[in-house]
């Protein structure tokens, strides 16, 4: 798919290129996807369905991790116009969130709102 994309979404953006945002215990874990994998063999059961990890930048080329509650996420197409909503934080987000990273050995900050920009091709 070529063009480009912007995501609004609640959660941490790092902005350290082409690494995961924890240290891998193995080798497959230097890949963003292969988090649901790590999660599982370090808690014993699925990750929440509610938090996960994504890329951003320009794909072909770099990109840059973010982990965000799936709720809060809205995209955008450049070939359209889209108007963005600020979802009302549930209060349960937070305690999610980090308790993910916790599980993951993601270095932990205050959750914020972030506008990423996906390129693709």
């Amino acid at each position: 798919m070529d063009g480009s994309e912007a995501r609004l979404f609640w959660g941490l953006a790092f902005s350290e290129m082409d690494r995961v945002p924890w240290t891998p215990d193995k080798d497959n874990e230097k890949y963003a996807d292969s988090w649901p994998y790590r999660y599982k063999a370090r808690a014993g059961k699925p990750a929440p369905s509610d938090c996960h990890v994504g890329i951003y930048g320009r794909l072909a080329n770099f990109h840059y991790c973010y982990v965000g509650i799936k709720a809060s996420e809205q995209s955008g197409s450049d070939r359209k116009t889209t108007p963005f909503q600020f979802p009302e934080i549930s209060p349960e987000w937070r305690a999610q969130l980090k308790d993910f990273c916790e599980v993951l050995g993601i270095s932990w900050s205050e959750p914020d709102w972030h506008l990423i920009a996906i390129q693709h091709s």
